[in-house]
């Protein structure tokens, strides 16, 4: 019996003269990532409408002069230079990502105090001088996205971590204020 399955070496079937993993296999591969791209924009989309009741545009990231995956890390920097393990580092770019927005509530003194209470709940920290060694964390991360980050004004959505060779690989999806918004949409009409 004859296998109709072809190998990643085989000649592609469409007869350009490349192995198939070379020719054919890559657009399938694209594909299927564009795919996965525009279900994880939908999810976001709904995400975002659900918690704010505003209607989301997905910019390229070519079209914003600010990367926010380069911006976390070097957020972070500070505890990602303490971080050894993949875990740790994850958990050093989930404090960052919330202390992030979470500078978005300074200024509304009883919001802020209720997310970051609801935060050290789900972290599940009990012991008084843990949860207060790391309220002092967040609320130094707090302070330094409002004193060196002021004029970033986006807030996280969503993100992923992921690692290529113990290479930490960021991907961030940020909400951009609607008059940055309108900004870039009468850059790209001139």
């Amino acid at each position: 019996m004859m296998n109709n399955k072809i190998g990643r070496n085989d000649p592609c079937l469409c007869a350009s003269g490349l192995k198939y993993k070379k020719c054919c296999l890559i657009s399938k591969q694209i594909e299927s990532e564009n795919t996965r791209l525009q279900q994880r924009q939908n999810e976001l989309k709904q995400k975002v409408k659900t918690h704010t009741e505003q209607e989301v545009v997905f910019l390229d990231s070519n079209s914003h002069p600010i990367k926010m995956s380069a911006v976390i890390l070097e957020f972070a920097d500070d505890m990602l230079r303490h971080a050894d393990t993949r875990s740790e580092k994850k958990k050093a770019i989930t404090l960052a990502c919330f202390a992030w927005n979470l500078a978005m509530f300074k200024e509304k003194n009883g919001e802020y105090q209720t997310q970051l209470a609801s935060l050290l709940k789900q972290m599940g920290i009990k012991d008084q001088l843990d949860k207060d060694h790391m309220e002092q964390l967040i609320d130094a991360l707090v302070d330094k996205k409002i004193n060196e980050y002021s004029t970033i004004n986006r807030f996280i959505a969503d993100y992923q971590i992921d690692f290529s060779r113990d290479e930490l690989m960021l991907n961030v999806a940020s909400i951009i204020p609607s008059s940055e918004v309108d900004d870039l949409a009468a850059e790209h009409e001139n």
